[in-house]
């Protein structure tokens, strides 16, 4: 990730990805939590990704397994309506996590999947902040992922600025010091 400091950037490298070592890895037996010393042939773990991102120097020793919140079922499911996954359930960090796994797997089918959705969604977001509260928008906001929530709080307050700028109490305009004379304004 480009922001060292960014926390959902922090989390969402800490997502775990199954991969399957396709050698007897010697010494690396601690990274299953077992107490033998070395990993056998075939052996299936799930390591945090900034972990695998530094394994994947050695890309011939594991088989990355697509993460089933990014498999071909929900895959379908994005294609057929983006805006009824979701998205906090499958993963907290959807689209920072499935970009992170785009850049590793090189994945184009993901990548589209996932900006189709994005494009999908952000509409429905963007809708949501134009309305006044209601249970509705409440449950909506429970499927977003922590990008999306982001988008929506900025859009909300964007709309909330916008209403007091049109019924004009976002700030009120004073006379200038200068134009003021004895406590009267001259307009």
């Amino acid at each position: 990730m480009e922001d060292y400091y960014d926390i959902d950037a922090i989390l969402a490298e800490q997502q775990r990805l199954p991969l399957i070592f396709k050698i007897h890895a010697e010494g690396l037996g601690y990274l299953d939590g077992s107490e033998e010393p070395d990993l056998p042939e075939n052996t299936r773990i799930e390591l945090p990704f900034w972990l695998v991102k530094q394994l994947a120097q050695h890309r011939e020793w594991f088989e990355v397994e697509i993460p089933k919140c990014y498999g071909s079922k929900v895959r379908s499911s994005l294609r057929a309506c983006s805006t009824n996954v979701n998205f906090h359930t499958l993963n907290p960090y959807y689209y920072l996590y499935g970009l992170l796994l785009v850049d590793l797997l090189e994945d184009v089918d993901l990548n589209m999947v996932l900006a189709d959705a994005f494009k999908a969604r952000i509409q429905l977001i963007m809708d949501y902040t134009q309305t006044v509260q209601s249970r509705v928008q409440t449950e909506f906001l429970t499927i977003l992922d922590e990008t999306e929530k982001e988008l929506y709080k900025i859009g909300a307050v964007s709309q909330a600025t916008l209403r007091k700028w049109n019924n004009r109490t976002l700030f009120r305009l004073n006379t200038a010091e200068v134009l003021q004379i004895h406590g009267k304004s001259t307009f």
